[in-house]
């Protein structure tokens, strides 16, 4: 059976249940589970899927990306004579 789920949900999950397993039962008690493989532990179908959705075009900016990154120096600002 082949099931997409969210590898975040799932660990989710065994850190919330983790914790509590280790504390009430012995360890005696896990001998059974031992030798099961983890479809046969938990029910994928049952845990949260998460798809990203589609990326938003951007709007296209009014000046290109090299010219808003440009560096100018101060000291050529200041004897700019254009600048303000």
């Amino acid at each position: 059976m082949e099931v997409e789920l969210s590898t975040f949900y799932l660990a989710l999950k065994i850190k919330a249940a983790y914790e509590g397993m280790m504390i009430a039962p012995p360890s005696s008690a896990w001998k059974r589970y031992e030798k099961l493989d983890a479809s046969a532990l938990a029910d994928p179908r049952r845990l949260p899927k998460h798809k990203r959705g589609p990326k938003t075009p951007k709007k296209p900016s009014y000046v290109s990306g090299a010219e808003e990154r440009r560096h100018v120096s101060t000291a050529q600002l200041l004897t700019d004579d254009r600048a303000i």
